[in-house]
């Protein structure tokens, strides 16, 4: 029972539940008598999955001796960075694949209608944060040719 109850405390600790049901990591750190809690959205909603990525945070930081508040900013700043994801240009998605399932005629025309979005951007480079192509979200697209 008392295992359960330090488990249970642990995680309240370090994983948090906003209203929205979005996962945030938070760790305690105490500079002198002032108590910090810096907090990183894990940007999830699903719980083993913040449960895996709680685990990396907080190994990382115990590996350091002594965590100060930098070092536990720089460690959130590394793992932020790991989620960002990679810009993708709108000439390298492979719209033969996404459209792999429709028919014939119908690749054909939407190969049509892609190739023709597509030309008037030919000497521009634009920046699109997302865009929805066959029931998949693209994010940080980048369109240049």
């Amino acid at each position: 029972m008392l295992s359960n109850q330090r488990l249970s405390s642990r995680k309240a600790l370090y994983l948090i539940k906003s209203r929205t049901g979005v996962y945030a990591f938070r760790w305690n750190i105490r500079v002198g008598s002032i108590q910090h809690q810096p907090t990183l959205s894990l940007k999830t909603r699903d719980y083993l999955q913040a449960v895996s990525m709680v685990s990396d945070l907080a190994i990382k930081i115990l590996s350091l001796s002594s965590p100060t508040l930098e070092d536990v900013k720089v460690v959130y700043s590394e793992f932020s960075g790991k989620q960002k994801r990679e810009a993708k240009t709108l000439i390298s998605i492979d719209m033969e694949s996404l459209l792999s399932e429709l028919s014939i005629k119908s690749r054909k025309e939407y190969l049509s209608c892609w190739s023709s979005f597509l030309d008037p951007l030919s000497s521009k480079t634009l920046s699109v944060t997302s865009l929805l192509i066959n029931g998949k979200r693209l994010k940080s697209v980048v369109i240049q040719r």
